[in-house]
């Protein structure tokens, strides 16, 4: 994920870009945000190649390019990998368990993120649309777009489903069409986009809004950071006892669903400082 080039403002609303813009949940994968205030910090360091579902069923993990295998299910301690059944010791069936429940658990926590990403972003963009005189035509489509977002976390989020590349491609077009639409001469597209996926802060000041709805807004997003940060530490500890599998595969290799991506460097060699892990909720809107 991109850092901000340039430090915030004293209002600063600083919409996590990863999040909204869905890179936001790149399964879970760019959960963690960059926001104004820690553009330092790097996102989570987890990703995967596989599109995946949860239901009554279990987990099931398709491959989304030339990853290998092509198809992996794990329920109730049980594991097929393409389609045939593969015998587990009874120390990988507690992990697979742990490993279902884990990602069970976490799926309505992403969707939370995602959803709160999602009103802040459009909040700002209310905000900024009422400073310009409140058309109302304009709040409502500004509205339209939000539901639409939202619906679709729920569509995929919401039912158990993660597709990165499919639904990462979704979101981004559903932000550049409210980019789009929303755009007027005195607030152009590239000012609408800023807002969803930076916060009206990173705007120049005449564009933010008022010092309380700056105030509240900032205050959300550090609890979506919390929140963000926290899901980040839970997925990490799903890879790592994933690492801890004693089965392989037919040549040989680990089974590997989660990969931990190399951390990006500083100009000086070290990395960045991870997001803190926590429990704070976001508040409601």
């Amino acid at each position: 994920m991109l850092p901000l080039s340039h430090p915030p403002g004293p209002a600063a609303m600083a919409c996590p870009r990863a999040v909204l813009a869905v890179s936001v949940i790149t399964l879970w994968l760019a959960v963690a945000p960059a926001s104004a205030g820690t553009r330092d910090r790097a996102g989570c360091n987890v990703e995967t190649p596989y599109a995946m579902q949860v239901d009554t069923g279990g987990l099931r993990f398709e491959a989304t390019g030339d990853a290998s295998p092509k198809r992996v299910e794990i329920h109730d301690g049980t594991l097929r990998v393409d389609g045939a059944a593969r015998q587990v010791s009874a120390a990988d069936a507690r992990r697979l368990r742990e490993i279902e429940a884990g990602t069970r658990a976490l799926l309505p926590d992403i969707a939370a993120v995602a959803r709160e990403a999602i009103h802040i972003g459009f909040d700002a963009l209310d905000g900024m649309q009422a400073a310009l005189g409140g058309d109302p035509r304009r709040a409502r489509d500004i509205e339209a777009l939000r539901q639409r977002a939202l619906l679709r976390v729920e569509q995929t989020l919401g039912r158990g489903s993660w597709h990165p590349q499919a639904n990462g491609r979704a979101f981004e077009a559903d932000l550049a069409a409210a980019a789009h639409e929303l755009a007027t001469p005195a607030m152009p597209a590239r000012v609408v986009r800023a807002a969803l996926t930076r916060g009206a802060a990173r705007l120049h000041p005449p564009m933010t809004t008022e010092g309380d709805r700056a105030r509240r807004i900032a205050t959300r997003e550090r609890a979506l950071e919390a929140q963000a940060g926290a899901v980040c530490a839970r997925l990490d500890r799903l890879r790592r006892l994933q690492d801890t599998l004693e089965l392989r595969l037919e040549d040989g290799r680990p089974l590997r669903l989660f990969n931990q991506r190399a951390e990006p460097q500083h100009g000086d060699g070290t990395a960045p400082a991870r997001p803190q892990a926590a429990t704070t909720r976001a508040p409601p809107r």
